[in-house]
């Protein structure tokens, strides 16, 4: 007898119909986080360190991304400096303008 209460709850555990809503929810729950405008001597300083970054470095970046900050690191796989002022860290694209703080 023991065996079919047991077959029962099994049958009536709850069943996640909206796989991801739960994390879609909890995404949308998160405080927004403003960016932050950097004063003149940071910005001095980011550009100093751009110019010092090689495809094949490994770093660590704090970036804005979705209203929130992200810190990222990995290599460098590809830089583009000149036009679009964007890097790939493991092929993630993070533009110069959203970067915050670098790490060697």
């Amino acid at each position: 007898m023991q065996n079919k209460n047991h077959d029962d709850a099994v049958e009536f555990q709850p069943f996640d119909s909206l796989r991801g809503f739960r994390e879609y929810l909890h995404e949308k729950e998160r405080q927004p986080v403003y960016k932050k405008e950097l004063m003149e001597d940071e910005c001095e300083r980011l550009n100093r360190l751009f110019q010092q970054l090689q495809r094949g470095m490994f770093v660590k970046i704090v970036y804005y991304t979705h209203q929130q900050y992200q810190t990222l690191q990995g290599m460098i796989t590809k830089i583009d400096a000149e036009y679009h002022k964007v890097l790939f860290i493991d092929d993630q694209r993070i533009e110069f303008y959203d970067i915050r703080d670098i790490s060697f």
